[in-house]
């Protein structure tokens, strides 16, 4: 039996990925996880990456504290993974 990962170790995972898989096109990715200090994420959201690897509830605390600094209209696509959806889903 294995063990799903915490949706933040999750979210390093896939960040890692996309630095591997784009670093030769300079793809910029963010990740924005709980556990991390939300000021060094606000000004990588600043830089406005190409890829924001994200956990729900530190993209919900952005949204909130960033007074309309910072939102969603940029979102060309977003990706929520079934281990997410159905932690939401209870």
């Amino acid at each position: 039996m294995s063990e799903l990962p915490f949706p933040r170790e999750l979210a390093l995972q896939i960040s890692e990925q996309f630095a591997v898989l784009g670093g030769s096109l300079n793809v910029r990715t963010a990740v924005v996880v709980g556990g991390m200090d939300m000021i060094s994420q606000a000004l990588e959201l600043e830089n406005r990456p190409h890829v924001v690897v994200a956990t729900p509830g530190r993209i919900v605390d952005h949204l909130k504290s960033s007074h309309g600094g910072w939102d969603l209209s940029r979102i060309k696509f977003l990706v929520r993974d079934h281990y997410t959806t159905q932690c939401i889903r209870g």
